[in-house]
């Protein structure tokens, strides 16, 4: 145990667990989602005041993505994030964000997990299972398809493509139902796998197109509006239960807080890579309405392959959302 007199400028009851909270993530900090975080941790020390101290790690400096989460569950660390991807691993309370087409844009992803009666109940269930979520970081904006080798309007040209995917069952179905070759790679390995025609395209958001300059090997983008992502702040609940109330409301503030920030930035980024891919000769397509219910159908087959993942009252009220 740390005593109070190495750490004077640490609240009593942080030093009784170690010091200020630790926070972990895998969000690199330059992209939309990294900058929210960070807009985060500053907000939460300021409104607790001398309360609170945060030491962030982000970019998997500390932990990967699930390992941040186990480190959170065992009082390793305080706080983390996780996709609704990877959350899979601890609850599928979150499964139904992984679905296609569930919502039209970012905003109202955010607003239906900030007020919808079936977000709520989904919230305290993962209470129940010991996971308090702090807030729901929108990562970036819908992904796109961008490929290296030809022009894309309807899933039709993309068959016989190969799309990079991640280990994800429904990213694999999606991908398929797309019409193209779902081809697992790391994203470490990403850019070598395009540059070396190991993968022909990727489906991810414009800013991790942008850092992972995908751009400069793959010169075909098209928007199809299909899957959107979130990063969830999250705590242990008996943990963030032990913090003093005025950080626990400075924690939640802030969070809601960053929330409308995310969404912010994300929109700033999509549009700063937009005018940098087109810098960079790309050719960007957006889908035609026509083109999109293509798109739409296509990615909604999935859903009955992941139907029992996801209570039927909630999957027949998604399926109204978009």
């Amino acid at each position: 145990m740390i005593g109070a007199a190495a750490l004077p400028h640490v609240p009593a009851w942080a030093q009784a667990k170690g010091g200020e909270l630790t926070f972990a993530s895998s969000a690199p900090p330059k992209i939309a989602t990294g900058k929210a975080l960070d807009f985060f941790t500053k907000r939460a020390t300021e409104l607790a005041g001398a309360e609170l101290k945060i030491k962030s790690f982000l970019g998997g400096t500390l932990y990967s993505e699930g390992t941040a989460v186990q480190a959170m569950r065992s009082g390793e660390i305080d706080l983390a994030t996780i996709s609704e991807g990877n959350i899979g691993a601890f609850t599928k309370q979150m499964f139904f964000l992984n679905l296609p087409y569930v919502f039209g844009s970012p905003a109202q992803m955010i607003k239906f997990l900030q007020e919808d009666s079936f977000a709520q109940d989904i919230v305290r269930n993962l209470e129940g299972e010991g996971i308090k979520v702090i807030a729901f970081i929108e990562n970036g904006g819908f992904r796109v398809i961008t490929n290296s080798k030809r022009p894309v309007a309807t899933p039709a040209d993309l068959h016989g493509l190969k799309l990079r995917t991640v280990d994800s069952p429904v990213d694999v179905a999606v991908t398929k139902a797309f019409g193209a070759a779902p081809t697992p790679v790391a994203w470490a390995e990403t850019y070598s796998a395009l540059s070396q025609g190991v993968v022909d395209g990727v489906h991810i958001p414009y800013g991790w197109n942008g850092i992972g300059r995908i751009f400069e090997v793959a010169k075909h983008v098209t928007e199809v509006r299909a899957l959107l992502s979130v990063q969830m702040i999250v705590a242990d609940v008996k943990r963030f239960k032990s913090f003093p109330p005025k950080v626990q409301q400075a924690l939640m503030q802030a969070g809601r807080e960053a929330e409308a920030e995310a969404l912010r930035l994300s929109q700033d980024e999509v549009a700063h890579w937009k005018e940098e891919a087109v810098k960079g000769g790309v050719k960007i397509h957006t889908a035609t309405p026509a083109e999109y219910e293509q798109w739409r159908t296509a990615g909604r087959s999935v859903w009955p392959m992941f139907a029992s993942q996801v209570p039927q009252a909630l999957l027949e009220r998604l399926s109204r959302a978009a």
